[in-house]
């Protein structure tokens, strides 16, 4: 059953009179019971009415920030757990003895990883009836998101609830009800109408997103740009090389990164990782351990969320971590955000067919299901391979010889199928999925340069232009982007000085060479030719018949001489037999002399 509670015009007009936001202890007294939550918005207090009123409760939420978070904002009445050595807290019974002595409803916070260890520790002390307690799951959507990526975690939490008789399973960004945990299917809705007018989306296409972003990171450091910058972006590497690019320093910038992956550390190059809870600066990065529960203060905020189609690991469900992100300031008046993107321009299979592919699996493989658990002997053996040829052997497990199929991690597939190859497939299905959440969006016309040659080979481009794209494309890991060899193989195409360029000369070299094309290529020529003759002709470049003014002749040489470091000058007689050929002079007043190739001298010249 789903029940619906709305806002009343008199909390509407009292909240706009005292300029505030509307807060879910304006709408409902009591915190609604063993229910999927819909709130409605992020930052309305949600966790906060839960964690105020008498009940005991326990908020298990995604990440270690979020707890952090709230434990920082909730003061010493919270007790939070996010590994089982949290530092510079008082033991969990110490808290409970102050709890009992004072008369203080407990209050705990923690991970999803944690909470199975929250339940043992109170057991261990004495609670052994939870049923005067409540569990709220914080971030339903998360749960559902990272079920491949932690499945440990997800049904553990699955397994805790089984002490509690009042659960509640909060979001404010209910993923699609047909995808839904299937544990989850006949549980009763509470959902607010909640009135909330969600900020307008400036969205930018770009070619190059850290060169775009290191631009803007300097404006904000050099005083061109007002208030501070808040740069939300699901890659750690991308976070560093940004720092690297802008010359960013601890004094003006913070990231906020994860500290549980070991390899963000090196990752980040010594840059050190933020709290949550540390001061904003005028340069704030976070990736996705930020994205959702924390409360984040800076009035002076401005807001950009980076999104790759090229790099799955940037792509975020624009329905619902989207609108989590824009949550995350709590206390900035600011009504636009900046979302700069590349899409993937993924052309395969649509996601109404990879969907029904997937409902044709699903069936076959509940029927193998059934056939290997009424089965007996070698039976079993002969259908469980089966099966795993049928469909991904990962939406399979056995436990006691029974076997079962996770429907949920098949579930998960299709979103995120849906996501990676679908909305970020084209700037106008960015649009169309931000536009039915609920945004207005404002759309820049920028696009991809290897799409742009894709559509019309004939573009006109400069060098850099070209080489900054083959950059992009050749840096992005292959795992993570789409037609990665498609769109390197159309740039080299039309450009066959672009892979020697990268390869041989290295981006440094080519900025050196104020990406002119003919220094870039001349360098290139001088690494791949090491007999001397041969790498000038090659050079110089000039054809039989060819006719060049004594001017250019001379400019020629002395570039060349100066690109292979030469002693002595080169002469052009040197390399080509030539001969003095007269040319009508400018507005036909006399006639002037150049030379004319004749052929290319006996390489037995050469020296």
């Amino acid at each position: 059953m789903k029940t619906t509670i709305k806002v009343s015009q008199e909390v509407i007009d009292k909240c706009a009179k005292e300029n505030r936001k509307i807060y879910l202890s304006d709408v409902i007294d009591e915190f609604p019971s063993n229910c999927i939550f819909l709130k409605g918005a992020t930052g309305i207090g949600g966790t906060t009415l839960a964690l105020r009123d008498e009940k005991p409760t326990i908020v298990s939420m995604p990440f270690v920030n979020a707890v952090k978070s709230k434990i920082h904002d909730g003061g010493d009445d919270l007790y939070g757990v996010w590994s089982k050595n949290n530092k510079g807290q008082k033991t969990m019974d110490e808290y409970m003895d102050d709890c009992e002595h004072l008369g203080i409803t407990p209050k705990f916070v923690c991970t999803y990883d944690s909470l199975p260890d929250v339940i043992n520790r109170l057991k261990i002390y004495g609670v052994t009836d939870f049923t005067g307690w409540r569990l709220v799951v914080d971030e339903l959507h998360i749960l559902f998101n990272h079920y491949k990526l932690r499945k440990k975690a997800v049904q553990g939490v699955f397994k805790a609830v089984k002490d509690f008789k009042d659960t509640v399973w909060m979001t404010a960004t209910p993923i699609p009800s047909g995808f839904l945990f299937k544990e989850l299917r006949d549980i009763d809705v509470v959902e607010i109408d909640y009135p909330d007018t969600k900020p307008t989306i400036i969205r930018t296409q770009v070619r190059f997103l850290k060169t775009e972003i290191a631009k803007i990171c300097k404006e904000y450091i050099d005083g061109k740009r007002f208030g501070n910058a808040h740069i939300f972006i699901n890659s750690v590497r991308f976070i560093s090389e940004v720092i690297e690019a802008a010359g960013l320093t601890p004094e003006n910038t913070r990231a906020i990164v994860s500290t549980i992956r070991k390899g963000n550390k090196a990752t980040m190059k010594n840059f050190p990782i933020s709290e949550i809870t540390s001061k904003a600066m005028k340069i704030n990065f976070y990736s996705s351990t930020a994205f959702e529960s924390c409360d984040i203060f800076d009035k002076d905020a401005s807001m950009y969320v980076v999104t790759d189609g090229l790099n799955r690991n940037t792509t975020i469900d624009l329905s619902t971590t989207f609108v989590q992100i824009l949550g995350r300031i709590r206390d900035c008046p600011l009504r636009t955000v900046e979302h700069y993107f590349t899409t993937s321009v993924y052309n395969g299979v649509t996601a109404e067919e990879f969907y029904l592919y997937s409902e044709d699996k699903a069936k076959r493989a509940k029927r193998y299901v059934e056939m290997y658990n009424n089965a007996i002997g070698k039976d079993k053996e002969v259908l469980l391979e089966t099966a795993k040829n049928t469909t991904n052997e990962l939406y399979y497990s056995i436990e006691d010889d029974v076997l079962t199929f996770d429907e949920n991690l098949m579930n998960l597939e299709i979103v995120n199928y849906n996501c990676f190859k679908g909305d970020y497939s084209t700037k106008q299905n960015i649009a169309a999925k931000l536009i039915k959440a609920g945004f207005e969006v404002m759309d820049s016309e920028i696009e991809a340069l290897s799409d742009e040659i894709k559509e019309n080979p004939a573009k006109r481009t400069t060098f850099e232009q070209r080489y900054e794209e083959y950059a992009r494309i050749v840096e992005t890991d292959e795992d993570d982007q789409i037609c990665k060899n498609e769109r390197i193989e159309g740039l080299e195409a039309i450009d066959k000085y672009l892979n020697p360029a990268y390869n041989w000369l290295g981006t440094e070299k080519v900025k050196e060479l104020g990406f002119s094309m003919k220094k870039v290529r001349d360098a290139v020529i001088s690494k791949s030719y090491h007999n001397s003759f041969t790498k000038v002709i090659k050079m110089f470049g000039f054809s039989t018949g060819q006719r060049i003014s004594y001017d250019v002749c001379q400019k020629r040489c002395a570039e060349i001489t100066a690109e292979l470091g030469m002693e002595k000058p080169i002469r052009i007689r040197d390399y080509y037999d030539v001969r003095q050929v007269p040319k009508r002079g400018k507005n036909d007043k006399k006639w002037e002399n150049e030379l004319q190739i004749v052929m290319v001298l006996d390489r037995s010249k050469a020296a």
